[in-house]
Order: C-alpha cells, then structure tokens, then sequence
C-alpha cells in the first residue's frame, strides 16, 4: 500500500471523469491505470491532464491511445498552430489559448490538446489555471440534460466552445486596457505609452495570424467530420463555428483600435507642434514690424529730424504700442490664438 502511494505521488495525476445513464463519478488515477479503467463498459470517460510537465506520462498515454511519435512531440512542445490530426481511429485538436496580464500589458499563449477515440476523451492543458473546470461544473450540476447524458461528441463540442469563448473574453479583457491607454493617450501623448501601444500591437498581430486556423479547424471538423456527431449535437460545432467568426471580428476590431491609437497620438503631437509654431509665427508677426521701427530710427543719420525732437522717444514707444496692440487684436479677430 506504501509503494502504491509513494508511485502514486511521483507520477502527476490524470483526472478522470466517467459518465453514464445520467450518472457521473471522479478519480485521479496514473498512467499505468488507464488500461484497468478503458476495459469496464462506460458511455463516456475524460481524462484530464493539466500540468505537462512530465513526458513520460504524455509519452505513456499517447501510446496507450495509438498517437504517432510526431504527434506526442506537438503536445510536448507548446505553441504549436491550431491543427486537426486524424491518425485513423482517433482525432487529435490542438486549440491555443490565451491570457492578458494587464499590469505587464503582456500577452501568453498556451495550448491546449483534444484527443479523442471512440468514448474516450483525454485534454491536455499547459496552462497553470484549469480553464476546463466550467465544463466540469456544468456536469457536477447537470442542469441540462445534455450534461446529465454525456455522450462523447457533445463533450468534445462543449469543450470546444469554451475554448473559444475564452478567446472572446481574452479580447474583452484587452480591449477594456485599450480604451483606458486610448484615455490616457488623449489626455497626455505619452511616448513611453506609445510604445506599450508598438509592443502590444506586434502582440495582437501574434494572436491574428492564429485565430483564422481556429475557424478553419472548426469549419474542417463540420464539414469533413459529421460523422463522428450526432446529428442533434452538429448545431452545437455550427454555433462554435460563428463564435470562432465573431473571434476574428474582434480580433480586427482590436487591431483597429490600436492602429487608431498611434494615428491619434501622432495627430495629437502633430496638432502640439502646429500650437508651438502657431505661438512663434503670432511673436513674429508682432515683433516684425516693431523691429523694422527699431532698425529705421538705430540707423543713426545726422539729418534726422525726429532724433533731435524732446518727445521722439516716447512718441516712437508709443507708435511700437500702438502697432503691437493692433497686430495682436488682428490676430485675435482671425482666431489665430
């Protein structure tokens, strides 16, 4: 009992949901298990697998399912493009996903990998947080009677769909930082903040080169793979066909808003600078003729009478005034200030 424990702790656990006439149970077991549980008669079993970091478990359980050696290494080794594998009797989908951390203004991908072989499903996930575990709630409640009778199809469609409304509210989530930095920027053009805007827009180009391959993969699996769904349950990979569709709408639309960002801030310093020369050519247009006035009477002639003249300077003073006061209150008139 020791060594089973001990050989139970070493190895990371693969969690194991069995369904059937409406009835669901849970387990960890271990790798070497999985032949014990595939031999009892179940309508469904999923086993999850949310922290890959052992090969070896991933290694045992491809070779339990029949997966191809090239396939093993794509689970391994994360970032990999969405993709629909179809080794024979058993489809593997990789779906990325993603995270935003709004204090480091930072963008993470991870994936996550759907095997599934007759009434077997088995997700593996990279990510530190179980973004499955809503699909696992809605069984636990059961609710709708498509989570009380679990039929593998409907599990695959409904893990699907989470994955990619998680995309949807990746978006939300950055799109509610777009428009505080868009505040922001409007209210003070910032250059440091322009280049979180650079950083983050080479980011979002990262998540739009994948998204299309999410819709395709969708679109590949309802058009050359209804087969393997019940006829009642292809209305539910339509729906995450147009939600993956919506996935790229907001992907463009984020895109547009950054780009929409660094016009902004361009135009706003653009519109800075004209403030600045605008400021210097009113200073100018002023002093240009009080300056012709000071070079005339700084030419020093001997025969100029008003040189001799007990009220020249001030008059001339006066006259400068009066001419600068002119100017200034023509400019105001034509709004250039």
């Amino acid at each position: 009992m020791v060594k089973h424990i001990h050989h139970f702790l070493l190895i990371p656990e693969l969690r194991c949901l069995e369904a059937k006439n409406g009835f669901y149970s849970e387990s960890f077991i271990i790798s070497s298990d999985l032949s014990n549980f595939t031999e009892r008669p179940i309508a469904l079993r999923w086993y999850g697998y949310e922290h890959l970091n052992d090969r070896e478990v991933i290694e045992d359980v491809g070779n339990y399912f029949g997966l191809y050696p090239l396939l093993v290494e794509d689970i391994v080794h994360q970032n990999q493009r969405p993709e629909l594998d179809d080794p024979g009797q058993l489809l593997l989908v990789t779906v990325p996903t993603f995270s935003w951390n709004p204090e480091r203004m930072e963008v993470t991908r991870k994936q996550i990998n759907i095997l599934w072989r007759e009434n077997d499903l088995v997700t593996f996930a990279s990510s530190e947080k179980d973004l499955l575990e809503p699909v696992r709630q809605r069984i636990r409640r059961g609710k709708r009677s498509h989570y009380r009778d679990l039929h593998p199809d409907f599990l695959f469609c409904a893990v699907l769909d989470l994955l990619v409304d998680q995309h949807l509210d990746f978006l939300d989530e950055i799109r509610v930082s777009l428009i505080l930095m868009e505040d922001t920027l409007s209210e003070k053009p910032d250059p440091q903040l322009l280049q979180e805007v650079y950083r983050l827009r080479r980011q979002m180009i990262s998540v739009a080169r994948v998204m299309p391959s999410v819709r395709s993969l969708v679109g590949e699996l309802y058009d050359d793979y209804s087969e393997w769904f019940r006829e009642e349950n292809l209305m539910y990979l339509r729906d995450v066909q147009d939600h993956s569709q919506q996935v790229l709408e907001f992907v463009k639309a984020d895109r547009e808003i950054l780009s929409g960002m660094i016009d902004l801030y361009l135009s706003l310093m653009s519109q800075k600078t004209n403030d600045k020369m605008k400021v210097l050519a009113v200073i100018s247009t002023i002093f240009m003729p009080l300056t012709l006035i000071a070079g005339i009477y700084g030419m020093n002639f001997q025969h100029m009478p008003e040189l001799g003249w007990e009220f020249g300077y001030p008059m001339v003073l006066l006259f400068m005034l009066v001419i600068g006061i002119g100017i200034g209150w023509f400019l105001k008139q034509k709004d250039w200030f």
